[in-house]
């Protein structure tokens, strides 16, 4: 599972299937500890949008879309960090 700390963008080239999920674990760069309550949002290329929060360990699963998108935006924010 990728940990996201920092900001910046960060490409990977997945192959995932429809139902299958991306996991990703949210870290507050400064501590490197879990940021429990941040909000994950993804939208595909093709203009979907979702949004969820992150767990008391920082874990979310983003469900792959109908149809595999080509790309996967995804960005973690909660107030009182820089996104």
């Amino acid at each position: 599972m990728p940990d996201a700390v920092g900001s910046g963008v960060l490409l990977l080239g997945l192959g995932l299937d429809t139902g299958e999920a991306l996991e990703l674990r949210i870290l507050d760069a400064a501590k490197a500890k879990p940021l429990a309550g941040a909000n994950v949002v993804w939208r595909t290329d093709e203009g979907d949008k979702s949004e969820v929060a992150v767990d008391a360990q920082g874990r979310v699963g983003i469900p792959v879309p109908e149809g595999a998108p080509r790309a996967l935006r995804v960005t973690a924010r909660k107030v009182g960090f820089a996104p």
